[in-house]
């Protein structure tokens, strides 16, 4: 939608007047620039939008505007009453369903701030989140910063931190990002706008994988990224959302790798991080669809996809397990379900 439509939203909700649209034109003109852009996008997550939006409210650092965009969700009646007592506090655009890549151009090209910084609709900032992320910004001089998470499923129980899964060690190139040693977690970054204007935004092009192409796309620019090592969010985990479940991300995992090496004229050492990677994230998405075979005791599929994966890349504790599904499969699911218990 136009401007004109974004407009009379918010007189119809609101109550008259154009708001948001009057605060961001002042600021355009460069008056009153706040030092952080938030972007929301926002997809089908009405039943949590509020607690993310009542989390930014909550900041302890207050220079911010907030920019959320609604990507056609098929909820958009239920997102714009759960939205509606935070309408003084944002800007409210709304679109067509165009994916991630597009909510997010639309919210970095509305802002005004020297930051932007990211928050899916699902997921909660730490009150201190923004002040920390511009201390640690500022002092290390960093072009762009990510910071870590606290995992928890739709029913609110934590389960450890993003990078307990995916951690992050040593500094952030266009290789480690590619073999995997370095994690970046969306709704924990901040970027220079400028930064991110000059690597001409998200490329729609890329799927789901918008973001891992944006930080390597910036990796590649040589900008100056940084790991924050503190849990400054909580990272909302739920099979229907950004996040995906297991089989999601590993899938999400090969296709970001597929859709660098199709884009990018990669160097030596970025394809030899490459190669190693690709063939780890295949063989981690055939493992996730053997255990939910094996959940389902489909016994046999659960074995070929385990086979498959051991042909990718070899190891011992798969041998083993493949061995043991051929006579005992039973015992395969039990173990599974053993070692998936003290998760909770």
């Amino acid at each position: 939608m136009g401007a004109e439509s974004v407009s009379f939203y918010t007189q119809i909700v609101s109550g008259g007047g154009s708001e948001n649209d009057a605060a961001r034109t002042e600021r355009k003109s460069g008056h009153q620039a706040p030092m952080f852009s938030i972007i929301v996008p926002a997809f089908n997550v009405s039943p949590f939008i509020a607690e993310t939006l009542e989390s930014i409210r909550s900041q302890s650092y207050r220079d911010f505007e907030t920019i959320l965009i609604n990507d056609g969700s098929s909820d958009s009646e239920a997102l714009k009453a759960e939205v509606e007592p935070f309408l003084g506090d944002l800007i409210f655009l709304e679109q067509e369903n165009l994916g991630a890549a597009a909510a997010r151009n639309r919210g970095i090209l509305a802002a005004s701030g020297k930051y932007i910084a990211f928050l899916d609709g699902d997921d909660i900032w730490q009150p201190e989140y923004l002040e920390k992320q511009l201390r640690f910004l500022e002092e290390g001089n960093h072009t762009m910063a990510y910071c870590d998470a606290y995992l928890f499923d739709e029913n609110g129980i934590k389960y450890g931190t993003f990078m307990d899964r995916a951690p992050s060690t040593g500094p952030v190139t266009t290789s480690s990002l590619l073999n995997g040693s370095c994690n970046v977690i969306t709704s924990g970054t901040v970027c220079l706008r400028e930064a991110i204007i000059q690597a001409e935004l998200f490329d729609p092009r890329a799927g789901r994988t918008e973001d891992f192409d944006m930080w390597f796309r910036l990796a590649k620019r040589g900008t100056k990224i940084d790991y924050q090592k503190m849990a400054l969010l909580r990272y909302r985990v739920r099979s229907t959302g950004l996040t995906g479940n297991e089989i999601a991300s590993a899938e999400r995992s090969v296709d970001a790798l597929e859709f660098v090496h199709e884009k990018y004229e990669l160097i030596p050492e970025e394809m030899q991080a490459w190669a190693t990677q690709h063939k780890r994230c295949k063989a981690q998405m055939l493992i996730e669809k053997g255990k939910a075979h094996l959940r389902q005791r489909r016994f046999d599929d659960a074995r070929k996809c385990f086979v498959h994966a051991n042909k990718i890349r070899r190891t011992r504790k798969l041998t083993f397990v493949i061995a043991l599904m051929a006579v005992y499969p039973g015992v395969v699911l039990w173990l599974f379900e053993l070692a998936r218990s003290p998760r909770r």
